[in-house]
């Protein structure tokens, strides 16, 4: 195993462990039930033998990469960031992620004509720029990708699949929450 495979596992097991103690408390559903996300991203993903770590790396990338096409480079240093959820299912057969997300005001959200039109344009961006997803097939209307989201409650129980107890088909090392991020250790 390399370096870069062999940290990343590192970094993951850290933060597995970081969640567990906040499932164990019933904190995770209850900071997910609290955050009112705004958007659905369905990401099927094109290489379908790769490994769990692959899948969470691509995903990671996704998020740094979106992060960047949203805010500036002096809101990023104020650590804004986007409120991040994502689950892997069927990892074996046909994988793919089901990710909400949560886009605080930034400038260029404010200063588009349309945030959800502006949100929906970077994440298609990035989804290009990345060659994780075959687009012109899957999803030629681009309808299907990218949504906004009405009643996040039930977009929360759809990735948890109702059993909070459970929780296996959620990315750990890919969950940016406020609320997580800001709970004591």
């Amino acid at each position: 195993m390399n370096n870069h495979a062999k940290h990343f596992r590192q970094k993951m097991m850290k933060a597995s462990n970081q969640v567990a103690r906040f499932v164990r408390d019933n904190r995770l559903t209850y900071d997910l039930e609290r955050i009112d996300f705004e958007y659905r991203i369905n990401v099927l993903l094109k290489n379908k033998h790769s490994h769990l770590v692959d899948y969470a790396n691509v995903i990671k990338k996704f998020q740094i990469m979106l992060n960047r096409e949203i805010f500036t480079r002096s809101e990023l240093r104020r650590n804004e960031q986007i409120n991040f959820f994502a689950s892997l299912e069927k990892a074996k057969t046909s994988p793919h992620y089901h990710i909400l997300i949560k886009v605080p005001d930034c400038k260029r959200s404010l200063d588009a004509p349309d945030k959800d039109s502006f949100i929906k344009k970077c994440v298609f961006n990035v989804l290009e720029c990345l060659n994780i997803v075959d687009l012109r097939t899957l999803d030629p209307n681009r309808t299907k990708t990218f949504q906004p989201l009405y009643d996040s409650a039930r977009a929360v129980e759809y990735n948890i699949k109702e059993d909070p107890q459970k929780l296996s088909n959620i990315d750990f090392a890919n969950i940016r929450l406020e609320t997580l991020s800001q709970a004591p250790a």
